[in-house]
């Protein structure tokens, strides 16, 4: 099966960021089947061109043996507006079929959010060729902007991105869902509810050796590694970091924090004003290299803060790296299924309240070291049942099957 996946967010493996259809394309590949993912040259995180096209629209390039097709966008920063037309003109590119002529064709497309315009272009594709479209929904759109973006729901433009997001679902001849719980909200939305499977982000165990947490001693290293925006919560650490170095005189715990985002600057910045010298600010690094990064922690730390929309669930890719890194997680959320919690793998805080965030932090490090060895096994055996990315592989090969047995 030959297999086109539009995303306009996707990232190859030398890349810091969220490699989900770079991972599931390798797997599918080493499977017989054929692969192309399609996205923007534009970081839209780090604000910059991560492949330069020179003058071409579009350019066909195999990383680590993926086929990527770049597709040229406009670069944006802070402007709305602008981000918006780059999801434009990549939807517009691919619906002309711009550097598509040379790719062998597709029996089934998928188009991903969170972005609605590159998954109208992949259905409008699909349909062109009378093959079957599958919609990947990765985040609520436009759901998250309401509840997070605290952008009104009446605006004309969330009423643009409603309209589309229902027409997809209706559209699509399969679901995928990285959500545990959305297929009520999909439903209520007009998505066919035997159209819906969940598979949720993973980890390929294969490639993130076993290794127990190091043995105590000082600092006490907790990691967070991902993005650095609003939703990330990121002062709430900053300020659980401001009560371990009041109550943890000695410094023997330090938090670093590893990515990158637009708040990572003005997080830095008040670590500074403030004199936070239990805070270390490190670079992001390409996913190939995250978990041998992750092997310098003792624990880790992540924050989900309390929002009606994780009523639907997550699926963030970090969880998983860190339950697969076997390492203990102080964990600030109160979302559903919690696999930290589920897995008896972390200590649980409170979002929203750094103390209940220093206390788990103080309980990690009070722990011993073959109690931290035992939690962070637990950790990787959860992930192994439930998260392990040729199992995930496999759910999606099932979807794609019995759409190829049926008429589109």
């Amino acid at each position: 099966m030959n297999i086109w996946w539009v995303n306009h967010v996707a990232l190859p493996p030398t890349e810091a960021g969220v490699t989900r259809h770079y991972d599931f394309a390798r797997e599918l590949i080493n499977r017989g089947h054929g692969v192309t993912v399609m996205l923007s040259n534009f970081h839209y995180i780090r604000r910059r061109e991560i492949r330069d096209l020179g003058s071409d629209s579009t350019r066909l390039e195999l990383i680590e043996g993926v086929p990527f097709l770049w597709v040229r966008t406009p670069h944006y920063g802070a402007r709305y507006v602008a981000r918006v037309w780059s999801w434009l003109v990549l939807a517009w590119r691919l619906w002309r079929e711009q550097g598509l002529a040379d790719l062998d064709a597709p029996d089934v497309i998928i188009g991903s959010s969170p972005y609605p315009f590159a998954a109208l272009a992949a259905q409008r594709l699909a349909r062109r060729r009378g093959i079957p479209f599958v919609l990947e929904i990765r985040d609520l759109w436009p759901q998250t902007l309401i509840e997070l973006g605290r952008v009104s729901r009446w605006h004309p433009f969330i009423a643009l991105l409603g309209w589309l997001e229902r027409f997809l679902y209706r559209n699509a001849d399969a679901i995928v869902s990285l959500l545990p719980h959305a297929a009520e909200y999909m439903v209520q939305k007009g998505a066919n509810p035997r159209r819906i499977t969940w598979i949720p982000n993973g980890v390929d165990l294969d490639g993130v050796p076993a290794s127990d947490p190091p043995p105590s001693g000082d600092p006490f290293r907790v990691f967070y590694a991902g993005g650095h925006g609003l939703p990330n919560e990121l002062d709430d650490l900053l300020d659980a970091a401001a009560i371990l170095q009041t109550d943890d005189r000695s410094g023997r715990i330090k938090i670093h924090l590893v990515g990158d985002g637009p708040e990572k600057k003005r997080l830095m910045r008040r670590a500074d004003e403030e004199c936070l010298d239990n805070v270390v600010f490190e670079d992001p690094v390409p996913k190939r290299q995250v978990h041998s990064m992750l092997q310098r922690a003792d624990a880790f730390a992540v924050i989900v803060r309390s929002s009606p929309l994780y009523r639907y669930g997550v699926s963030l890719n970090k969880f998983f790296d860190y339950l697969a890194a076997g390492r203990p997680t102080a964990v600030a959320s109160t979302i559903e299924p919690n696999p930290f919690e589920e897995a008896g793998a972390g200590e649980l805080a409170l979002p929203g309240d750094p103390e209940s965030l220093a206390r788990a932090i103080i309980r990690l490090a009070s722990l011993s070291w073959d109690e931290r060895r035992k939690m962070g096994r637990a950790g990787r055996d959860y992930v192994r049942r439930n998260h392990d990315l040729p199992e995930l592989v496999t759910r999606l090969e099932a979807v794609l099957r019995d759409l190829d047995e049926e008429p589109v």
